[in-house]
């Protein structure tokens, strides 16, 4: 029975934080893809009981469309023997904007986009491939810590507009210490309201973003 590569990995960089890939394999079986969506159902449903307020409910076609950016990007990374236009097809843009019920099913995989970016720059700052997954952090935000991107153009409606995701969102800008998109007006004041008494134990040094 052949191993199902894309499943393997994807479990495997949730529960561990890394990638191991076998082959340049860029075809996902249907029933892989299913197995996957599956496992990303229950990683969801796990996080989510840590959830403030009401969580969204799980989007599995959000949530399969990032696992396969970052696994065709992993491979893409290691294996490049495609050219720009057949990339192109791989990493195509999700076609939803984000919305409440799908941003935090996107991020359980496109959270890990930042660190192989990272990685795809220190080889090759011109790499053609760059800016199409920067534009998926720029519209997907709120996965995009760990990464540098433009502030000024991220839109925090759907961010803001529902309590589960605003308070995650103040969250990971607390946690990670994101100085320039604390400073962001639409989500400063909820940061502030985040913080509150305890500003001095969670960021001593947060007004010096503002």
């Amino acid at each position: 029975m052949a191993r199902a590569l894309f499943t393997e990995m994807i479990t495997r960089l949730y529960q561990q934080g890394e990638i191991v890939l076998y082959n340049n394999v860029l075809n996902i079986p249907a029933d892989e893809a299913l197995v996957t969506g599956d496992f990303l159902r229950e990683a969801y449903e796990w996080e989510k009981q840590n959830y403030p307020f009401t969580a969204p409910e799980f989007d599995w076609t959000a949530a399969l469309w990032s696992a396969k950016i970052v696994y065709f990007t992993a491979q893409l990374l290691l294996y490049r023997e495609s050219a720009i236009e057949e990339v192109e097809t791989l990493l195509r843009p999700y076609p939803d904007i984000p919305t409440a019920d799908n941003i935090l099913s996107v991020d359980i995989c496109l959270r890990f986009l930042p660190d192989i970016l990272n990685k795809l720059k220190a080889i090759d700052t011109d790499d053609e491939i760059i800016p199409i997954l920067e534009n998926f952090l720029i519209q997907w935000h709120y996965s995009a810590f760990k990464y540098s991107i433009e502030e000024t153009n991220l839109d925090f409606k759907v961010v803001v507009s529902n309590d589960c995701i605003r308070q995650l969102y103040c969250n990971r800008i607390i946690a990670q210490k994101a100085f320039r998109r604390a400073r962001h007006e639409d989500i400063r004041p909820y940061v502030i309201g985040s913080l509150g008494d305890y500003e001095d134990i969670f960021w001593k040094d947060f007004k010096t973003t503002l």
